[in-house]
């Protein structure tokens, strides 16, 4: 037994079901299923796991009006202090250039969400791929 004092010990997973504006599920994937999902009380979710959520629920939350900010939007950090550690960046320009990006391309996808009135994934997907194609048309494949 820990000592959490005046604190309330609960399982993991009634996290999911707190009255709360902001929800951000991390470590663990497949959190939130069509078991629990009705428990949710959030408007935000932000995925910091990968895979917290599984497409068809994600699709649900989309049509009850919950944002989903996608696992590979937010959960980016990890792979790009790695290219700035490649590049032989400092720690603080590690943590400079993971903030704008993190930032800047999840302002992206939900500004471009909400205009084409799509799923912050498929919004982040759309973008994705344009980056590619456009890429790969200025080294001419």
């Amino acid at each position: 037994m820990k000592n959490y004092g005046d604190g309330k010990l609960f399982p993991g997973e009634k996290l999911f079901e707190l009255p709360v504006d902001i929800l951000i599920p991390g470590a663990r994937p497949n959190v939130i299923t069509d078991a629990n999902k009705k428990k949710v009380q959030a408007k935000l979710i932000i995925e910091a796991a990968n895979i917290p959520i599984p497409e068809p629920v994600e699709e649900w939350f989309f049509k009850k009006g919950v944002t989903i900010v996608p696992d590979f939007v937010c959960n980016a950090g990890g792979v790009i202090s790695s290219y700035v550690e490649f590049i032989e960046g400092t720690e603080k320009q590690m943590f400079k250039i993971v903030r704008e990006k993190v930032r800047n391309n999840t302002d992206l996808v939900l500004k471009r969400a909400k205009k084409d009135n799509k799923k912050p994934r498929d919004a982040a997907l759309k973008i994705a791929q344009e980056r590619v194609k456009k890429a790969m048309q200025k080294r001419g494949n």
